[in-house]
C-alpha cells in the first residue's frame, strides 16, 4: 500500500590555516563531487535495523550499507519492492487523467481518479542503492538518466493541461526531496545532473582571496610563504524571494586579515560582482577542478537563471566551454554568469542549530565535526537530531549503539541537541 503524504501548510518560522588552504587551492581546487566520493568510503560499524513508530528520517539497512529514508516513505519498506507514495497536491485541468500519467524506467506518477492525489512510484531501495554507488561509473547511470527524463516529462504535462507551472515545480521538488541518500553523502537533490550545487535560501557564500607580494602581484600566486600577505573575505547571504527564487545580500563589508592586504585589495572588486544582481534568481555553484586546465586559474563560477531549465541550459553552456570568460558565453536575458579566477575559494555554508544556538558551517560538515571530540560516544546516548522536510521538522531515528552516525552529512536547518 502506498503511504499518504499531505504537505504541511505552515512554515518554520586565520592565518596559517588560511595560508595552507589558499596555496593548495591555487594549485587544484577540490570539488564537492570528489570530496563526496572520498568521504563515502568511511566504513560503517555494526549494523542494526532501526524500528520507528512515527514519521521521520530513519536509516534502512541495504546491501551492507545504509539508506537514509525520508519521512514520506513507508515506515516498513521491503528493499526489493518499489517505493510508493500518494501525494495530495494534484489539481488537474485535464478531462482525461490518463494523459497525465508518466512512466520512465522505474519512475512513475499517476493521478488517482476521484481524488486530488498523485501516486508516485520510485525504484526499489536495493536498486536505488546500486544507482547511488555507481553514479561516477560509466554505463551505470540508467536509472539516473531515466529520472532526469522523467522530470522533463513532468514539465511537458503542463501543455496538456495536467498541471500549472507552479504545481509542476512543486511536484518535481517533492520527488527529488523524497529520494533516499546515503547518510554520509549529500542528498541526491543537492546537485544538478551535471554536478553543480544548487544554492538555496538560508545558505551563505564565503569568498576568500589570497594576496601575495613581489612576483605574486603580477601572477596572482606564489609557492613561497614569504610572499603571502594575507586574505580578503566576503560573505553573501542567500535569502528567500518570490517564486522559490533567491536574493543575494552582502553581509557586512569586506574583511581583511592585515592592513597590508586592505591597502592592496581596496580597489579589487572581483569578489563583489554578486552585488550587481538586482533581480532574484535561482543560483548554482560550479567547481572547476579537472574541467579547466590548471594554468587558467579558474576556481569556481556562480550562474543564475529564472528557473531550473534555464539553470540547466546555462550550466551546459558553461561546461561546454570552460576556459572562456562569462562575457563570451551566450547568456539569456534575465540570467547571469560570474567566474572567480586566481587565488580564490568560494565556499558554500549552511546554518545549523547546536543546543539552541545557530551557527554557520561549511557545506560537507559531518556530525563528528560538531560533537565535542572526547565525548562523542557518550553524547550519542542523549543526542537528538531534527531535520527539515517540506518546511517542517521531523525526528531522525538512529541506533545509538552504532557510531557510524557520526559520519552523517549535515544539512541546512539541522537541529542538534545533547
Amino acid at each position: 500500500m502506498p503511504v499518504n503524504f499531505n504537505p504541511p501548510e505552515h512554515n518554520i518560522g586565520l592565518e596559517e590555516d588560511v595560508i595552507s588552504r589558499m596555496l593548495i587551492g591555487c594549485r587544484q581546487i577540490v570539488s564537492l563531487s570528489l570530496l563526496t566520493g572520498l568521504l563515502s568510503q568511511i566504513a560503517c560499524l555494526n549494523r542494526h535495523q532501526i524500528k520507528t513508530t512515527s514519521d521521520g528520517f530513519r536509516l534502512e539497512s541495504v546491501k551492507d550499507d545504509f539508506l537514509l529514508m525520508t519521512p514520506p516513505l513507508p515506515a516498513v519498506q521491503p528493499v526489493n519492492k518499489p517505493m510508493k507514495i500518494r501525494y495530495k497536491m494534484f489539481s488537474s485541468t485535464s478531462d482525461h487523467l490518463s494523459e497525465c500519467r508518466v512512466e520512465m524506467g522505474a519512475f512513475k506518477i499517476e493521478p488517482q481518479s476521484g481524488s486530488s492525489s498523485i501516486q508516485i512510484e520510485l525504484p526499489t531501495p536495493d536498486q536505488w542503492m546500486t544507482d547511488l554507488e555507481g553514479r561516477s561509473e560509466v554505463g551505470s547511470r540508467s536509472d539516473l538518466e531515466s529520472l532526469y527524463r522523467f522530470l522533463s516529462q513532468i514539465d511537458e504535462l503542463q501543455t496538456r493541461g495536467c498541471f500549472t507551472t507552479e504545481t509542476a515545480e512543486r511536484l518535481r521538488d517533492f520527488i527529488l526531496q523524497i529520494l533516499p541518500s546515503r547518510p554520509n553523502e549529500a542528498p541526491f537533490m543537492s546537485y544538478s545532473r551535471f554536478g553543480g550545487l544548487d544554492l538555496h535560501p538560508g545558505m551563505r557564500l564565503k569568498i576568500e582571496r589570497a594576496y601575495f607580494r613581489h612576483v605574486a602581484e603580477a601572477q596572482g600566486e606564489s609557492d613561497d610563504l614569504r610572499d603571502f600577505q594575507g586574505v580578503s573575505t566576503n560573505y553573501f547571504d542567500l535569502e528567500s524571494a518570490d517564486r522559490s527564487r533567491v536574493r543575494v545580500r552582502q553581509v557586512g563589508n569586506t574583511r581583511y586579515s592585515s592592513a597590508a592586504v586592505a591597502e592592496v585589495a581596496k580597489e579589487d572588486l572581483r569578489d563583489l560582482q554578486l552585488r550587481s544582481i538586482s533581480e532574484p534568481l535561482k543560483y548554482r555553484l560550479l567547481f572547476y577542478n579537472y574541467v579547466v586546465p590548471q594554468q587558467k586559474r579558474i576556481s569556481a563560477a556562480i550562474i543564475g537563471a529564472p528557473n531550473i531549465d534555464g539553470l540547466n541550459n546555462l550550466e551546459e553552456k558553461v561546461r561546454s566551454d570552460p576556459e572562456s570568460p562569462c562575457t563570451q558565453i551566450e547568456v539569456n536575458a534575465g540570467s547571469s554568469c560570474m567566474r572567480f579566477e586566481g587565488a580564490v575559494t568560494v565556499s558554500p555554508q549552511i546554518s545549523i542549530i547546536v543546543n539552541g544556538s545557530a551557527r554557520f558551517v561549511d557545506w560537507g560538515m559531518k556530525l563528528r565535526n560538531v560533537l565535542p571530540d572526547r565525548v562523542q560516544a557518550k553524547k550519542l546516548k542523549s543526542l537528538r537530531i531534527r531535520r527539515k522536510f517540506m518546511n517542517s521538522y521531523y525526528d531522525f531515528y538512529f541506533d545509538r549503539r552504532d557510531s557510524s552516525i557520526l559520519s552523517l552529512w549535515l544539512l541546512d536547518g539541522d537541529d542538534l541537541t545533547w
